[in-house]
């Protein structure tokens, strides 16, 4: 081993020790004491090994060679290695074993959809078994399913009694996993077509880790591909629903797939009569989280191809006829859905209203053709209320009120466009302020300008500043924008030079009442108190962004 070491240049024991299994399993090496079974080479270093006949460790290797031969024998190492480890009985195993075993199973196409979880419980049982000989009958077609199998190396074909071979499998591809889910006989046989190595997952381990997994997975198939994979995940129970023996709620974890393709599945599985009894948050989930992972304008433009999209050309007459009324159904239920969860969150995105607009249009005139008389009058109802927020938003003039018993828009997060008062006092001994109105989204620049022209001076280089009531400030960049609500609680806006910035003072009204607030609360009840406490929390809630709940 040392000696393969000094010629490889090995840059590590785990790669020296997989140089040595390559060698071994080619037979270039073999142990000196044949009837000792071997282990592995960390644990059995006294180890001897001999050249074949005829072979010495000095004409092994050709000089001119040894370069390409070096570079075999390190990309094949990791591999045999891997061999090497899966072969040690899984309570042998040390700990470091384990997380090799599982760095490997991370490459592997039919593990990608598991959690890392599941993948590190399969390092520490997963077998590895060997077959040298192309043609061997793995197992037939109604034997008891005892294992699930994945090819590292190889090739299988698949067998059904009657049809002859329906499919060939390769390296990354996974098979007998469906006996094991159903506790059903094997459905087809399986043949080696070449020697193969294969990761084996026997029937209790399979149970105890991925049988759960398997059932409550999801997969959406396109020309024998899954293009999406959801894992569905059953959530804790409500109080409402702890005595209820049959209450479930479900949410879905994407393993795998495309926002489009979770809307595709969504629209196919969860907007009609026969799936309302699905207990899931899955459509829901989707409307609040979608801005991370797909725009506005291309969720509107995939509900327009989904909407005008034909049937299989498998399917004819009456049925492809039906299909296409599911789906214009479907579509119009979604924007419904959307619609209901927050319309003024919908409305203000950019294109709904002409996607609505569009679909509208689409809807009235395919209803002369199918039954769409409910999805007609949805649509219209839908317009006209987007159309209604429009004009209340052209003609309403909106101010975030300092009193919030009294504000009119206490139940909604700010919008860019809402107005409101913002004090900007002077830098000078005596300090004034001036009042200017403008919208959340006005940036600290154009407030600056606006406080600068109704403070005539003949200074120059004037900076906006937060001036806190313990007397530390904040310079406001001139790109920021919504300012007034970046404020502290007892903040005060200001408008000065550079110089006069190391001399302001907080405000007498920052520092807080001249008298203890005690004689205040000894008025007030503590029931009371605690009332209006609560609301303000409740206010607080009701103006965070329904996304940022989901993200936190």
């Amino acid at each position: 081993m040392t000696y393969i070491t000094d010629v490889t240049q090995s840059q590590s024991t785990r790669e020296t020790m997989g140089i040595c299994q390559v060698l071994l399993e080619d037979a270039v090496i073999k142990p000196l004491d044949r009837k000792t079974e071997f282990v592995d080479f960390q644990t059995t270093p006294s180890f001897v090994y001999f050249f074949p006949s005829g072979v010495t460790p000095l004409d092994a290797i050709d000089e001119d060679d040894l370069q390409s031969l070096l570079d075999d024998l390190i990309r094949h190492g990791s591999d045999a290695l891997l061999r090497m480890t899966l072969r040690k009985p899984p309570n042998l195993r040390s700990n470091d074993e384990i997380d090799f075993i599982y760095s490997e199973l991370m490459h592997i196409k039919a593990l990608a959809h598991l959690s890392t979880t599941i993948k590190r419980q399969l390092a520490g049982c997963i077998l590895l078994e060997s077959h040298n000989v192309g043609g061997t009958v793995l197992f037939n077609q109604g034997d008891e399913g005892t294992s699930w199998f994945i090819i590292l190396k190889g090739s299988v074909n698949v067998v059904i009694y009657g049809k002859g071979i329906v499919c060939s499998l390769h390296e990354g591809d996974d098979f007998g996993k469906l006996a094991l889910v159903n506790d059903a006989p094997r459905a087809a046989s399986i043949i080696l077509r070449e020697p193969c190595h294969l990761l084996r997952v026997d029937k209790d381990d399979f149970n105890r880790i991925l049988k759960d997994v398997e059932a409550n997975t999801v997969r959406l198939k396109e020309l024998g591909m899954d293009v999406l994979i959801l894992e569905k995940i059953q959530q804790p129970f409500s109080k409402e629903q702890r005595g209820d023996k049959n209450a479930k709620s479900y949410r879905y974890s994407v393993m795998a797939g495309t926002a489009e393709k979770v809307l595709e599945y969504i629209l196919d599985s969860r907007l009609d009569e026969a799936n309302q009894h699905l207990q899931d948050t899955l459509l829901e989930d989707y409307l609040l989280t979608y801005i991370f992972f797909i725009s506005t304008e291309l969720l509107c433009q995939n509900l327009l191809m989904y909407y005008n999209s034909r049937a299989r050309p498998s399917a004819g007459g009456e049925a492809a006829k039906n299909r296409m009324l599911l789906n214009r159904r479907h579509v119009v239920a979604f924007v419904m859905c959307w619609y209901e969860i927050d319309a003024e969150i919908m409305f203000q995105k950019a294109g709904v209203r002409e996607f609505l607009k569009t679909l509208s249009d689409s809807v009235y005139a395919d209803s002369s053709q199918y039954d769409l008389k409910t999805e007609v009058n949805t649509m219209e109802s839908l317009t006209q209320a987007c159309d209604g927020y429009y004009e209340e938003m052209a003609a309403a003039k909106l101010t975030v009120s300092s009193d919030s018993s009294k504000s009119e828009d206490l139940g909604r997060p700010i919008r860019p466009s809402d107005e409101t008062i913002v004090k900007v006092f002077s830098g000078t001994v005596d300090p004034t302020y001036t009042a200017v109105r403008v919208s959340a989204e006005t940036r600290a620049e154009v407030i600056l300008k606006l406080a600068t022209k109704k403070q005539p001076s003949s200074e120059s280089g004037f900076v906006l500043v937060e001036i806190k009531s313990n007397g530390e400030y904040k310079l406001f960049k001139d790109e920021e924008m919504s300012v007034e609500s970046n404020i502290s609680v007892n903040g005060r806006l200001f408008c000065c030079t550079k110089d006069q910035l190391a001399h302001l003072n907080p405000l007498p009204e920052q520092q807080g009442p001249n008298e203890p607030s005690g004689k205040i609360l000894e008025t007030i009840s503590s029931r009371e108190l605690a009332y209006h406490s609560t609301m303000y929390d409740w206010s607080l809630f009701r103006n965070v962004h329904e996304v940022s709940c989901v993200l936190s």
